[in-house]
């Protein structure tokens, strides 16, 4: 395999993981919104336990993306191997 290709495959294997660590952090924070509303609905006391400060949702962020960069890298680089990409 020629160099360019080489930095071709690993930037595209890049991409994939970057997209899919921001797709499976969004869906979590969405699953989280859904179960924070339903929770306000109903149980409209706890409302200020349950609100997220900016603050806190920053932090939440920081947290959750290297958290699923992690568990996605690690089952990234087992599939990129049996695709037979030498990355």
């Amino acid at each position: 395999m020629s160099m360019v290709s080489i930095i071709a495959i690993g930037a595209i294997s890049l991409t994939e993981l970057i997209l899919f660590v921001v797709n499976q952090t969004t869906q979590f924070l969405l699953a989280l919104l859904a179960v924070q509303r339903f929770l306000i609905y109903f149980l409209p006391r706890f409302e200020k336990h349950l609100i997220f400060s900016v603050a806190g949702f920053k932090w939440l962020l920081w947290i959750l993306y290297p958290l699923f960069a992690v568990g996605v890298s690690g089952s990234f680089m087992e599939v990129v191997p049996s695709m037979g990409y030498c990355v």
